[in-house]
């Protein structure tokens, strides 16, 4: 740490902390307090507000359902009243066209009653004061919210009402046509309200369709137009805070309570928006922004009849609850700030007392951070000179024993580094030696001995598990104990207990610190002072061939500790001892191929050339002109030869040398430049493939000659009738007849492992120029010549030929009688 470092650490005085802890730890509690007490009281205030608003969603949805339901079933009872069908009846007695005709007169009645004038008047006459429509008027007038309520006939055209209406046809209204529904009949709710200006009140228009009630058949519709205000004072009545209302927003998202025109589009968007935050009877309340900037908290909740009325549940209204944010939640803003005050009192107080608290405890703090700072310096004899009876005393005390701790620690710590440096430089020499050792014989004993001597072990060894896996074969030991058990060929049977077996049989170190208390070591009476011991398995992808065992004198050598730097060596011997023996087989069996091929090609070649020189073909020289047969022996040289005007190179083929290639030059001083060495090592190289190809060519060439002789002299010797006729045949195409004598005897019986007693001489044939005769001679073999005895028993191919076998207990066999030994 630099000195910049330690001065900004101590600006942070110990009093200072203890100040600000104490004023934290005061504080912090408070805030804790504070936090909850608001969490608690918003989530109180929620939920009560949360509860207030559905409770008002809840029964204003309930309240509106209800209404409309009474009022459909009001319209529908007076659907139901004869005198209406009765008039309807009657004012269809006018129609007497077809319904084109029909529609075009009611047309033109719209027209009239549009208008204006006495005509209209009549016509308004005739619909509004009919007796039938006092029970139009009486509904009415009984029921206060229903401001407007007249009937139409099947086409559309007004028969009752219960004041003028601006259009005598309502065929083309969407409210009539959704009540007639195509002649079928349907309740209908208009889906928002408006004002009629007929009925000077905000409304919404309700029609149900008149039946005939003995055939059902459909007469007419008659509609309501239905004031509003009295469900709007309703559900306005559930009211939370002063400045809370409930709203029943229609489909478009207006108000259906308030009158939504040109000049009140601020309303609509209002609306809308309560419409587009809440869409689920179920969701939580919100907080919103109204586009005249107030703050609200509300909650929506779809009218519903849970599929009960299908007219009901499709006008898709919503019933809004809303109250004012800053209202809901200024008894809490104002729980908050009391709260706020009270910790800023708290506060106060207790840095006040932090203050004079931190200056009893910085006195004895100060003294151990200077003997900390020593210490952390390297001066490990610092010690804290503090003798009060309370923990900063105790502190110091510990402060003290730490240091002793620390002393002796980093003191153990720095021989152990060394130690384990040495182990690690030791084992990465080890693996040098290894690397650079390529055969097992000279690898094993040098890796031995110098770990042996490197680690200042006691005893090293190594086994090699033989292919049974059943005995670990000691391969190498270091010093005399090592060569006193190789020379017992010592071996360990892994099926016993042993630290050796134990190891291949768990494929895991094995490490013995302290061999007198240890109930795997077996003593060796040749290594009576082994303390501590260490075996390691040596294995290369995954299997075990051998185990490293070291042996040390002092107990406690070998620990898990240095354990893993030994078994990395031991993984680096494995390897080298894997290569080393891939190496050797290797080597073996190019050695075994080398010399299987320099045999063969020995052989051949003595063969080949034996024959040429039979030839006078042994060599050839070349004196610039033309190749020329050598007439003159030349020295034998087994190696390269450079000499000042003469240069020697071997011809070898397959490792074997089958001849010299002689290169002179007439002036005694010519020096031989590299380029003309590597031209004639060249031209020796094609030379030794050339004359292989010819000797290939030579003995292909006489195989096939021999064996056209061998097949044309079996085929007149099969075709021979005498004696004497075979042997001419044999003398004629074999090498018989260039023998210089030549007997041909038959034996009695087969010659088996038993003698025959008799042999014949039945053919001879003479060089000398005597014809080839036939000659019957018995000869005695027991006792027989020696000659014959031994030509039999050997069957020597350099004195004797077999002869087919021609007769079951007769053989015939041939040899040359040389004329001298030399030939023989």
């Amino acid at each position: 740490m630099s000195e910049k470092k330690a001065q900004r650490r101590t600006r942070r005085s110990i009093r200072t902390q203890l100040s600000l802890t104490f004023v934290l730890a005061a504080t912090i509690p408070m805030v804790i307090a504070l936090i909850i007490v608001i969490a608690v009281q918003n989530t109180a205030t929620a939920n009560d507000l949360n509860t207030n608003l559905t409770d008002r969603v809840t029964n204003g949805t309930h309240f509106i359902s209800t209404e409309l339901l009474n009022q459909l079933e009001l319209l529908q009872s007076l659907a139901d009243s004869k005198s209406l069908e009765q008039t309807i009846r009657d004012a269809e007695d006018k129609y007497v066209g077809t319904d084109e005709q029909n529609i075009a007169f009611i047309l033109e009645q719209d027209a009239v009653w549009q208008a204006g004038g006495p005509e209209a008047d009549a016509l308004i006459q005739q619909v509004v004061d009919n007796p039938a429509s006092e029970a139009l008027t009486e509904f009415s007038e009984r029921f206060t919210n229903h401001v407007e309520v007249f009937v139409t006939d099947n086409y559309g055209a007004i028969v009752l009402a219960t004041n003028p209406i601006s259009d005598y046809y309502q065929g083309d209204e969407a409210w009539w046509q959704g009540a007639w529904d195509n002649g079928n009949g349907a309740i209908y709710v208009a889906h928002s309200s408006e004002y009629g200006t007929s009925a000077d009140a905000l409304a919404i228009n309700m029609a149900v369709p008149i039946r005939d009630d003995t055939t059902g058949q459909l007469l007419g519709v008659v509609r309501t137009t239905y004031a509003v205000r009295g469900m709007a004072e309703t559900i306005n009545g559930l009211r939370f805070l002063d400045t809370g209302r409930v709203i029943l927003v229609d489909h478009e998202g207006f108000d259906l309570f308030t009158r939504h025109d040109a000049a009140s589009s601020q309303e609509s968007v209002f609306a809308q928006e309560l419409v587009d935050t809440t869409d689920s009877a179920h969701a939580p309340v919100i907080s919103v922004k109204l586009s005249d900037g107030t703050q609200v908290l509300l909650k929506s909740q779809l009218l519903s009849t849970n599929g009960q009325y299908p007219v009901i549940d499709n006008l898709d209204w919503h019933v809004v609850a809303l109250e004012n944010q800053e209202e809901v939640y200024r008894a809490a803003n104002l729980a908050i700030l009391s709260t706020l005050l009270g910790l800023g009192v708290v506060a106060v107080v207790a840095g006040s007392l932090g203050l004079t608290l931190a200056r009893r405890l910085a006195n004895p703090l100060q003294v151990l951070t200077g003997a900390a700072e020593r210490l952390r310096s390297g001066d490990f004899r610092a010690r804290a000179q503090i003798t009060r009876q309370d923990e900063f005393g105790v502190l110091a005390e510990t402060f003290n024993e730490m240091s002793d701790q620390i002393q002796s620690s980093v003191s153990n710590l720095e021989r152990n580094v060394a130690a384990r440096t040495h182990d690690l430089a030791t084992a990465v020499e080890v693996g040098q030696l290894a690397t650079s050792i390529y055969e097992e014989h000279e690898l094993t004993p040098r890796l031995v001995e110098f770990i042996q001597a490197q680690f200042g072990l006691y005893y090293t060894q190594i086994y090699l598990i033989d292919e049974a896996q059943r005995y670990a074969i000691l391969r190498h030991g270091s010093g005399s104990v090592g060569k006193e058990l190789l020379a017992r060929s010592h071996k360990l049977d892994l099926s016993q207990t042993s630290i050796v077996a134990r190891v291949v049989q768990t494929g895991q170190p094995v490490l013995v610190a302290n061999t007198e208390t240890s109930d795997i070591h077996r003593p060796n009476p040749l290594l009576p002072n082994t303390r501590s011991e260490a075996a390691l398995p040596l294995a290369v992808a995954g299997e075990i061939f051998g185990v490293l065992d070291m042996q040390a004198e002092r107990a406690g050598t070998f620990n898990p500790d240095n354990l893993p730097v030994f078994q990395a060596m031991a993984n680096q011997v494995a390897t080298a001892l894997r290569g080393a023996q891939a190496f050797d087989r290797v080597q073996g069996a190019i050695e075994r191929a080398e010399a299987i091929n320099r045999r063969l090609t020995s052989d051949t070649w003595s063969s080949y050339l034996g024959k040429a020189a039979n030839e006078g073909r042994v060599g050839y020289e070349y004196n610039l002109e033309a190749p020329q047969p050598l007439t003159h022996p030349i020295e034998h040289q087994p190696e390269k030869v450079v000499e000042k005007n003469r240069a020697v190179q071997p011809i070898i083929l397959r490792g074997q040398q089958i001849g010299t290639l002689v290169v002179q030059d007439d002036d005694d001083w010519h020096e031989w430049r590299p380029d003309e060495l590597t031209l004639i090592e060249g031209v020796a190289s094609r030379v030794a493939q050339s004359l292989e190809q010819f000797r290939a060519f030579d003995e292909t060439h006489l195989a096939l000659e021999a064996t056209e002789v061998l097949y044309r002299a079996s085929g007149q010797v099969n075709r021979a009738a005498t004696m004497g006729d075979i042997l001419q045949t044999l003398v004629d195409l074999t090498a018989i007849g260039t023998y210089d004598r030549a007997n041909f005897i038959m034996f009695d019986r087969p010659w088996h492992d038993e003698m025959p007693d008799i042999g014949t001489v039945t053919a001879v044939w003479e060089k000398d120029g005597h014809p080839s005769r036939r000659l019957v001679r018995f000869i005695r073999l027991r006792p027989s010549p020696s000659w014959l005895v031994w030509i039999a028993a050997h069957r020597s191919p350099s004195m004797t030929v077999k002869c087919p076998r021609w007769a079951t207990r007769t053989y015939i066999t041939c040899w040359n009688a040389c004329k001298s030994e030399a030939l023989c």
